[in-house]
């Protein structure tokens, strides 16, 4: 039996407008992340990260900091690290993962005793190594998004019906996406571990059979098969990603199609919004929780 590995947390100080610049960086090298209000001083935002607990980790954290503000031209934070007592983070996370009700969807982890209330869609997500188990804002906003468009039958007239999520995490939204359309998805990701947690999530919900996945940069796989567009696209990303992908999210929509993006934060919103309209997209709406947004738009040409 492994021991559990050593973790350490590093924070710093900064302002909300800038926070967006550091987290899009630092993202990529931490066991988690997160970005909230410091109630002692509302002018000063807190980033604090999860890492392993290795000089190697800590300096890549560091040495990204530092570029990032030299790039933007911004002081160097101060940077605090606290060790954390070594405990049972699988057995810590399921009991920090009550079950969840969402628009018609009942999340829940294979721990959870409670059963699925009548008329409700559940949906169960184990505590794993990919993002998405529906607690983080984004993903309820998505979800929230994606619920009223079939409230709506707004895309009944679109044909055929088909679907994309885009950076599927654990599979969540394409689970979503597939239990309430009754059609199949196809959900990609650049991490080969998402796809395999998609994989064996579609197994305990019962949809292997409408879930296809594949590790794919971007669109590049569907680029190699020259796949149709989709009537729906969901994506909770990163607005890094969501920038560079504007293009080709515009290219594999269907007309009057819909797509949904997330991984926000507000004050990323306007920026996201300016660059899909100039792609053939119309602002519907957005979803919004604390400081973070899940936006739809329809391809209006």
């Amino acid at each position: 039996m492994t021991s559990n590995p050593a973790l350490i947390t590093l924070s710093f100080e900064t302002t909300e407008s800038d926070s967006a610049l550091f987290l899009e960086a630092l993202d990529p090298l931490c066991l988690a992340l997160s970005c909230f209000e410091n109630t002692e001083n509302p002018t000063q935002w807190t980033v604090e990260a999860l890492l392993e607990k290795s000089e190697n980790a800590c300096s890549l954290f560091k040495e990204a900091l530092q570029s990032v503000a030299q790039y933007h031209k911004l002081p160097i934070p101060e940077v605090k690290e606290a060790s954390i007592s070594p405990k049972n983070w699988v057995l810590e996370t399921y009991q920090a993962f009550p079950p969840l009700h969402i628009g018609p969807f009942f999340i829940h982890g294979s721990h959870t005793t409670d059963p699925c209330p009548k008329g409700l869609i559940a949906l169960q997500i184990n505590a794993a190594t990919a993002f998405g188990s529906g607690e983080h804002a984004t993903t309820k906003g998505c979800l929230m998004l994606l619920y009223a468009l079939w409230e709506n039958k707004s895309l009944s007239a679109l044909s055929p019906l088909s679907f994309l999520d885009m950076g599927t995490g654990s599979g969540i939204l394409a689970f979503a996406m597939a239990s309430l359309f009754k059609t199949p998805v196809i959900a990609l990701d650049n991490d080969p571990e998402s796809v395999r947690v998609t994989q064996e999530n579609a197994i305990l919900n019962k949809l292997s059979d409408k879930i296809e996945t594949h590790v794919s940069e971007g669109f590049e796989i569907l680029k190699m098969k020259n796949s149709p567009s989709f009537c729906l696209i969901m994506a909770n990303i990163l607005k890094g990603p969501l920038l560079e992908m504007a293009c080709d999210m515009a290219s594999y929509t269907q007309k009057n199609g819909y797509i949904i993006l997330s991984g926000l934060l507000s004050t990323q919103a306007p920026e996201i919004i300016k660059k899909y309209e100039e792609e053939g997209f119309k602002f519907l709406k957005s979803s919004d929780e604390k400081e973070w947004s899940a936006l739809l738009f329809q391809k209006n040409i």
